[in-house]
């Protein structure tokens, strides 16, 4: 009797097991996906960036800068371009927004004036939220330079190497200056996402980089919260690949100045492009999983197949158990 209870117990327990576990999902930019760069409204007005006159979310555009990519400008914000830059891409105007376009026709991009971007702002926004809300996978805390939470290194080069899935940092200030430089070291398929509640600004030569065939749309900067400039003035020239910025910059309540290199996207409030920036859009491309809606399951919890197996073992260690009882029964 003893085994037979047993047997049950274990029976149920098996029932008793989820279907599956939900495992987490890398964030999408959705209806923003196509956006190199956005300038958002921010409750802040204030314009850090450096954007010319008080107008806000602005897009600068100054100096020998080259930029590869659409824009996005919100409503009632300001675009303006300088003579000697050049906008390789369309230019999405909200209502209201206005703009200055300086050099020759054509060199500020395509002009898409009085555009609703009002879906773009509603994902840009909840792709911040979904990846503020991820698992972290490894607190990073103070990453300054050699320095990661405290662990001290004399090497220029810190590598993170992924974990084959989803990589979740929580960080408090990421400061890279001189030449020191953060590898991420992945597959094609796994994604980078870092969660910084401070400071996010390299200097000099310094970079964060790709290895190992981590893709750059794969890598994402989701800067939490009103605080500081995320300021980047690592990188210079297009040629030079081992310094600047690879990834998207997704960082609603901030200002943003890229007075360097980056390929990736850039999302802030007012952001400001000079100095001889390099700029290719790379946007972040979260899985894109189709939204479905699974049909009801029928009352009470559904095994999954390896479930099933488990289960026509234990039916037939049933089975065996009342034979023998049966045998023993009738040896009486």
């Amino acid at each position: 009797m003893n085994r037979f209870i047993r047997l049950v117990a274990g029976l149920a327990l098996i029932l008793s097991v989820p279907a599956f576990c939900a495992a987490e999902d890398a964030p999408d930019l959705g209806d923003a996906e196509y956006l190199g760069m956005f300038a958002m409204p921010s409750a802040d007005n204030s314009t850090d960036a450096g954007c010319t006159g008080t107008v806000t979310p602005c897009q600068d555009i100054t100096s020998a800068s080259k930029v590869t990519g659409n824009l996005g400008i919100y409503d009632n914000g300001r675009y303006e371009k300088t003579a000697g830059a050049l906008v390789v891409g369309d230019v999405y105007l909200g209502a209201g927004a206005t703009s200055s376009i300086g050099g020759p026709a054509g060199s500020g991009g395509v002009l898409h004036p009085d555009t609703d971007l009002s879906q773009e702002l509603t994902a840009s926004l909840q792709a911040s939220l979904d990846a503020a809300g991820l698992t972290t996978t490894q607190a990073l805390g103070l990453v300054n330079n050699g320095f990661i939470d405290g662990d001290a290194t004399n090497d220029n080069s810190r590598t993170l190497t992924g974990n084959g899935t989803l990589n979740v940092y929580s960080v408090t200030d990421l400061t890279l200056s001189g030449t020191h430089k953060l590898v991420l070291s992945g597959s094609p398929t796994e994604y980078f996402i870092f969660n910084i509640t401070g400071d996010f600004t390299l200097t000099g030569s310094s970079g964060i980089l790709v290895a190992d065939g981590t893709q750059i749309d794969h890598v994402l900067f989701n800067i939490l919260g009103d605080g500081d400039l995320v300021n980047i003035t690592s990188g210079g020239a297009g040629q030079v690949v081992d310094r600047g910025i690879y990834g998207t910059i997704l960082a609603p309540d901030r200002d943003v100045r890229m007075h360097g290199r980056q390929i990736g996207a850039i999302f802030g409030n007012d952001i400001s492009i000079g100095s001889g920036s390099f700029f290719l859009q790379d946007t972040f491309d979260g899985p894109n999983t189709p939204e479905t809606e699974p049909d009801p399951p029928p009352p009470g919890i559904i095994p999954e197949p390896g479930s099933f197996m488990l289960l026509g073992m234990g039916l037939a260690g049933l089975g065996g158990f009342s034979r023998r009882r049966g045998l023993k029964a009738s040896s009486k």
